[in-house]
């Protein structure tokens, strides 16, 4: 894969109620940094890191507001952008975010809840393998994912984007194909209740003492 990070390694592992950060990168047309989500550890173990995105937990984002709302082809403009222009601002999470991170896999699953604990849905990340910081992880996002409901029916999502990008040849087609193969496999997982998705995780609920962490209290913006 041509996407490398510039982080060495690091194989520190954390505590349960521990405070790190997740660094969001665009992998197009090179490498940026566009999200920083303060998350709290709920587990780190061999074979997975289990990580939650608290209700009223302000996160900070140079992404462009309303994107998602935005017809395909401005969004493809927006990815093909060489800079990031938009200056840093903070947005707060609503609901929860429960996210498993397996060691070396090209994805995460990444579990929904509205503000009063009810399940929305299942999401697997296609992603760059995860890496491991000083402070917290870093991902890239390969644009294409997978939804599932709670009765674990599964569908594409960003599909439009994603052939969109690889018809402007800014994801090459070898690539694509293996991105794709990746949500195929999780696909399989999903169909045949393999794990994660023979697990109560859905039931899952944070430790009562654990707050919203504040982000200020753990990163500024570049310029600050």
């Amino acid at each position: 894969m041509r996407y490398v990070y510039d982080v060495a390694v690091v194989e520190k592992r954390w505590q349960p109620g521990e405070v790190i950060l997740m660094e969001e990168y665009l992998q197009r047309p090179r490498r940026q940094l566009i999200n920083v989500r303060p998350q709290v550890v709920v587990e780190d173990r061999e074979d997975y890191l289990a990580i939650v995105s608290l209700s009223g937990a302000p996160w900070a984002t140079r992404d462009e507001p309303g994107r998602t709302a935005m017809p395909v082809e401005d969004r493809i403009a927006l990815y093909l952008k060489e800079e990031l222009t938009r200056a840093w601002y903070e947005r707060t999470v609503t609901g929860a975010v429960l996210t498993l991170h397996p060691p070396g896999v090209a994805h995460c699953i990444r579990l929904f809840w509205d503000s009063d604990w009810h399940f929305r849905n299942w999401y697997v990340n296609l992603e760059v393998p995860y890496r491991r910081m000083e402070t917290g992880i870093q991902v890239c996002d390969h644009t294409l994912d997978v939804v599932a409901t709670p009765a674990l029916e599964w569908s594409w999502k960003d599909e439009p984007e994603f052939v969109a990008l690889v018809n402007a040849w800014d994801i090459p087609i070898q690539e694509a194909g293996a991105i794709r193969a990746e949500g195929e496999r999780a696909i399989h997982r999903i169909e045949k209740r393999e794990w994660p998705f023979n697990e109560p995780w859905p039931d899952w609920r944070p430790d009562p003492t654990w707050a919203a962490p504040r982000l200020s209290d753990y990163w500024k913006p570049p310029d600050v």
